[in-house]
C-alpha cells in the first residue's frame, strides 16, 4: 500500500486517474490530518491487516482501474512483527481493540473466518451496521474519543431493539421508515453498557434528540441513500445481493 495525497482536490480534468497521483493535485500534502487516514497493523508474518477503512477501501476495489494495485496511503497503527506466533497477535488485537471477531448474528467468530481479501463478495451484510450509518447525524455522532467498532457495538444493540425485516430496504419510502424508527430506538436506549462496549449511551454518542435537519440531508435527491438504492438496483448490486442471500 502506498499513500495518497488527501484533503480537496485543486486540480483534476478527464484524463485524470485517481490510481495516478501525478494526474491530479490535492489542497493538502499526504500525511497533514493523520486523523482522517485508515490504519493498518503489521501482523508478525509481514502482512499488513487492515483495522478501519474496509468501505473505503473496497470502494476504490471496485472502482476502473482499482482492484489490489490500487495505492492509498495508511497510517501503520501498530507493529507487531516483534510478537512470536500469529496466535500470540491475534490475542494481541483482540486485547488493543483492533479486531471484531462477530459474524452479522453477533455471534463469536475466530480470526481464520475473517475476509482474507477485498471485493464486496468477501464481505457479509450486515442491515443493522448499514443502518447506523445512515441513522448517523440523525440520533448520534461520533464522540471525540470513541472506543474502536463503535458503530460495531451500537448494531449489536440495535439487532436486540427492532426486527428491520419489517421494512422494505429496496425502496426510499421504505429505507426512510427504518431510518426513522432506529433513530428513535437510539434516542430511547438507556443502557451503559452499549453492545458490549463497556460505554454508555453517551459516551457512544448519542443525541437528545432527534436531528430532523440530518435526515432532511440525507434523503435529499442524488444524496447517500438515493445512491447506495440506485447501487442496489444496478447490475452489481444485484448480483451482491443474491450472492449475500446464499450465504
Amino acid at each position: 500500500m502506498k499513500p495518497t495525497a488527501k484533503g480537496g482536490i485543486a486540480e483534476f480534468h478527464r484524463q485524470s486517474v485517481a490510481n495516478e497521483t501525478k494526474t491530479y493535485t490535492c489542497q493538502e500534502p499526504v500525511g497533514k490530518d493523520k486523523q482522517a487516514m485508515k490504519t493498518v497493523v503489521i501482523a508478525p508474518n509481514g502482512h499488513y491487516y487492515l483495522t478501519d477503512g474496509h468501505h473505503t477501501f473496497n470502494a476504490f476495489y471496485h472502482l476502473p482501474k482499482g482492484g489490489g494495485d490500487f495505492h492509498v496511503h495508511v497510517v501503520v497503527a501498530n507493529d507487531y512483527r516483534q510478537l512470536p506466533t500469529m496466535q500470540v497477535f491475534w490475542q494481541a488485537m483482540q486485547h488493543d481493540g483492533n479486531v471484531w471477531l462477530f459474524d452479522i448474528h453477533s455471534q463469536p467468530i475466530l480470526p481464520n473466518q475473517l475476509p482474507k481479501s477485498l471485493g464486496l463478495r468477501h464481505f457479509a451484510n450486515d442491515p443493522y451496521r448499514s443502518m447506523l450509518y445512515f441513522t448517523r447525524n440523525i440520533s448520534w455522532n461520533k464522540p471525540s474519543s470513541p472506543v474502536p467498532f463503535l458503530e460495531f457495538y451500537w448494531a449489536k444493540e440495535l439487532r436486540n431493539t427492532i426486527n428491520l425485516n419489517q421494512f422494505d430496504l429496496n425502496s426510499k419510502l421504505g429505507y426512510e421508515q427504518a431510518i426513522k424508527v432506529s433513530s428513535r430506538a437510539i434516542l430511547s436506549l438507556k443502557s451503559s453498557d452499549v453492545g458490549g462496549s463497556h460505554r454508555s449511551v453517551e459516551q457512544m454518542g448519542q443525541f437528545k434528540q432527534f436531528h430532523q435537519k440530518g435526515l432532511d440531508k440525507l434523503l435529499k435527491p442524488d444524496g447517500k441513500l438515493d445512491n447506495m438504492l440506485r447501487y442496489k438496483e444496478s447490475p452489481d448490486g444485484k448480483r451482491l445481493s443474491a450472492l449475500h442471500k446464499q450465504r
